[in-house]
């Protein structure tokens, strides 16, 4: 089920909310635990049922084995080596059911492609939200296993893993940030606030996907499927389109889901913090999808050793963990290509080649090579150099292969004119422009695509203003006072994001 859909808002949610409140209210907490994973299960097997029976495999299998650990637990047989072995089990389990609905045919691809095997493929359907309720068991099932989480009771855990504003594309949200809110009494109750702020966040983050992502989808799809006819400047439009494209889906997403959590009064973490303003790709990590970056440090940078071994040491985990990161995304060479140039600049950042100028009070920071920057960057070149950075690390993220992206680069360092920019720009509709353009294309034909163009850049410049000068999601949301005027400015987003609601699209992260 997806949130910007009339079912999801006008049927889904308020029976949710509805049922949540009124089962609470009368104290039937266990009930209204048992209901609310109930509607994230019918939430989750309305995309399709046969994904819920993997779902519910993958919590009886990481339930059962925090069991054992329980059991061993409660004899006292826990012993070091005990521990290792169900650190093995829990982690190889996951990541086996992980691998084999995700990675199974790009593996075998790559084996045929070397070897030059046969092997046939399998063309398994990757089930929704794997690689985010994979990795927020497998956090709880590893703190297990090292003694740092304590077991919990069966409904718990699912109330935990299944709570449906984070469970098809995050944030992967830990035992430890969550737990307690359930457990809470005085979460069971309504909060008008946290409900009216909540609201805003959804109000907002519908309308960064319904009327800003989607639009922008539209050619952006269309020319990343044609790279070999896109000229220089259609090129550089179609980057910028699925930049913004990404920005206001994922961002638009942990807004509604963000907002959903405040409507039952609970409170995900953040996972989009304004990444496109940062000044390096490191800080760019520290505002995009933070839960990713947070389990990847936890999980995997810290056990190999972090930065406390050598320089070559450190370099070698960067690249690795941000290779994973990449691999995470997708199964496919175009997404570890992605995740390798944002380890390079990392590992460069980290060199201390360069870095951006800091900020006024900051301290300098200490760099792997010396104790400052060879080259210091002003703050605003910084940040239009990472901006450029990570468009063009996108050509590799959104391509469907990696002669397709390296076609893009090559219309891009060799300038080539004219090409198909104007078949992509006739690829934006917008309703709210529709009546000007049948006009257009009535009396001055010739000047349709013309139209479209200007439109198309008219909405990118948009979006550059919302994203690079106003302030983001969470600080309207608590920073609203609720006059008169802006309930009526939510309301009316809100039912233009409703009539705009008869196209409906999945979030791209859905895919990861």
């Amino acid at each position: 089920m997806l949130f910007n859909s009339y079912v999801f808002i006008f049927i889904f949610l308020p029976l949710a909310l509805g049922g949540w409140y009124l089962l609470n209210h009368f104290g039937l907490r266990k009930t209204a635990c048992v209901f609310i994973s109930g509607m994230s299960f019918w939430f989750y097997a309305y995309f399709n049922i046969k994904y819920l029976f993997l779902l519910l495999l993958s919590i009886a299998m990481n339930y059962f084995l925090s069991f054992l650990i329980h059991a061993a637990e409660q004899k006292g047989d826990l012993s070091r080596t005990v521990r290792r072995v169900f650190l093995v089990l829990g982690v190889g389990s996951n990541l086996a059911l992980f691998f084999y609905f995700k990675y199974l045919d790009f593996f075998i691809e790559n084996v045929n492609a070397l070897f030059r095997t046969d092997w046939p493929l399998h063309h398994i359907l990757l089930p929704l939200g794997i690689s985010f309720f994979t990795f927020q068991q497998l956090s709880f099932i590893i703190d297990r296993a090292k003694g740092t989480a304590k077991h919990y009771p069966l409904l718990n855990y699912v109330t935990f893993v299944t709570f449906f504003p984070q469970l098809i594309a995050g944030p992967i949200v830990l035992y430890d940030e969550m737990m307690p809110q359930f457990d809470d009494p005085a979460r069971r109750h309504f909060d008008p606030d946290h409900f009216a702020r909540g609201l805003v966040l959804f109000t907002i983050g519908l309308g960064k996907k319904v009327l800003l992502a989607d639009t922008l989808a539209a050619p952006a799809n269309y020319g990343f499927s044609i790279p070999g006819f896109l000229d220089t400047g259609g090129t550089v439009l179609v980057v910028l389109s699925y930049t913004f494209e990404l920005y206001f889906d994922f961002s638009g997403y942990c807004d509604m889901a963000m907002g959903i959590g405040k409507m039952f009064n609970i409170d995900l973490p953040v996972n989009f913090n304004s990444p496109y303003i940062s000044c390096s790709i490191r800080e760019f990590w520290q505002r995009w999808h933070i839960t990713l970056g947070r389990f990847f440090t936890k999980y995997v940078y810290y056990p190999l050793g972090g930065s406390r071994g050598s320089t070559l040491r450190t370099v070698c985990n960067v690249f690795i963990v941000f290779a994973l990161s990449g691999l995470w995304h997708g199964a496919a060479w175009t997404y570890i290509a992605w995740g390798v140039v944002h380890g390079l600049c990392i590992i460069w950042e980290d060199l201390g080649i360069t870095a951006p100028a800091p900020l006024p009070g900051e301290k300098q920071k200490h760099f792997l090579l010396q104790s400052a920057p060879f080259v210091t960057i002003p703050r605003r070149a910084a940040r239009a150099l990472t901006f450029f950075i990570f468009c063009l690390s996108l050509i590799f993220f959104r391509s469907d292969s990696m002669q397709n992206a390296f076609l893009m680069f090559r219309t891009l360092l060799h300038p080539v004119f004219p090409g198909y920019m104007r078949f992509v720009a006739q690829k934006l509709t917008l309703s709210e422009t529709w009546l000007i353009g049948k006009a257009i294309e009535q009396y001055l034909p010739s000047f349709s695509w013309v139209f479209a163009l200007l439109v198309w850049l008219l909405l990118l410049a948009f979006s550059f203003w919302i994203v690079f000068t106003r302030k983001n999601s969470q600080t309207l949301a608590e920073e609203t006072a609720f006059s008169g005027k802006q309930c009526i400015a939510l309301a009316v987003l809100f039912l233009w994001c409703v009539i705009s609601l008869s196209h409906v699209s999945t979030f791209l992260y859905f895919n990861f």
